[in-house]
């Protein structure tokens, strides 16, 4: 009994002494791949975060922003576990602030490019339609010349004559009317989209609208252009014509005014020589409407037997019309006689029946009265 138990302690104290061993020997090695796993971990850590701050610099659409954002969750699950080890290593920035920047980072920058596609999108519907329209424009630019040419070609009767130039001023109002609504989705187009913000909308893709053929600026470069020779071929058409005229080229110049800097930048490789070109197109067509429509206007007058002076603008015309009612009524008061009651009761007839019904409507909406 006393040799098994010696035996007994004698194993035990070999066993204890190659534990001891092993022990000593292994410990060094345990620890180094418990601190080369550490490393490993805060290394891996600093290139994914690197990885994802370069993916949110170069991003292009929402959809590789949501990409990312599921990387930045998946990089919040892996790493959640080692905050304390991490945080030691980018002191003093911790791993919660990180990961809070990165999420912010990647909203803002989605909300931005969400907003640039969108304007992008509403870009692109302004160009269809405007294609459609200078369509439409071609089609009405081609019965005009038609119709033009049937009337300085004509050797009709007077009646004859009478319809086809009717014919004719109908569908330079259509013309007209097809302009004003061109306008008016421009204008609506941009108002919604939201002219300050622009930029990052005309920086994106503007070789690739000008490649697809559908440039607008073609079509606004041809409207003051096609105007500006109507205008000055026609020597038959009446005031109101040229009263409505003046309204488009205003709108027109309004519109220009508002969008046009924009316009140029999205849609010109050259937007300083395509603003200053179409500007200059735009003072043009508006020199040569204002001479006839003033002009027009003043010869109808004459035509109606009103006696009444020249005038080349709106403060001329008024001082005009001002001085034929003071007459007018210097006469009565000196006595009454039939020509001036006549002269009277022409004026407020023409007044009443033509320049309210027919000139005030494009008066005030091509601000004439206040030129």
């Amino acid at each position: 009994m006393i040799s098994f138990v010696k035996s007994m302690l004698a194993f035990q104290i070999r066993s204890f002494a190659l534990f001891t061993f092993l022990m000593l020997v292994w410990a060094p090695s345990i620890n180094a791949q418990q601190v080369q796993s550490d490393y490993q971990i805060q290394k891996s850590f600093k290139e994914d975060i690197k990885s994802v701050d370069r993916a949110l610099q170069n991003v292009n659409s929402s959809a590789e922003v949501a990409d990312i954002t599921q990387q930045i969750a998946e990089l919040d699950s892996t790493y959640s576990d080692h905050q304390k080890l991490i945080n030691s290593a980018i002191y003093p920035a911790t791993f919660q602030e990180q990961m809070q920047e990165l999420r912010q980072r990647a909203t803002l920058i989605s909300n931005r490019l969400a907003t640039i596609e969108e304007q992008e999108e509403k870009l692109n519907e302004l160009t269809d339609k405007l294609a459609d329209y200078g369509t439409k424009l071609s089609r009405l630019d081609q019965r005009t010349d038609s119709l033009q040419t049937a009337v300085s070609q004509s050797v009709e009767s007077e009646k004859q004559l009478s319809a086809q130039l009717r014919d004719y001023r109908n569908s330079l109002e259509q013309r007209d009317e097809l302009i004003l609504s061109f306008i008016d989705s421009v204008v609506v187009t941009y108002r919604d989209i939201g002219i300050s913000t622009l930029s990052d909308v005309e920086n994106n893709q503007v070789q690739s609208r000008l490649s697809e053929g559908n440039n607008p600026l073609e079509l606004i470069r041809s409207i003051p252009e096609r105007n500006l020779q109507l205008i000055e071929s026609n020597t038959k058409l009446a005031a109101v014509d040229y009263l409505r005229m003046n309204a488009v080229q205003d709108e027109f110049a309004n519109m220009w005014s508002a969008v046009g800097r924009k316009l140029s930048e999205a849609y010109s490789s050259n937007p300083d020589e395509v603003q200053n070109e179409i500007q200059q197109q735009t003072e043009a067509w508006e020199s040569a409407v204002h001479k006839r429509m003033w002009s027009s206007m003043h010869q109808t007058f004459k035509q109606t037997g009103l006696d009444i002076a020249e005038f080349s603008d709106s403060t001329s015309m008024f001082a005009e019309l001002n001085n034929f009612v003071e007459q007018g009524i210097t006469q009565s008061e000196e006595g009454s006689s039939t020509e001036s009651y006549e002269q009277y009761q022409a004026f407020n007839n023409f007044w009443n029946d033509h320049v309210k019904k027919n000139w005030m409507p494009h008066l005030i909406r091509g601000e004439t009265t206040y030129k």
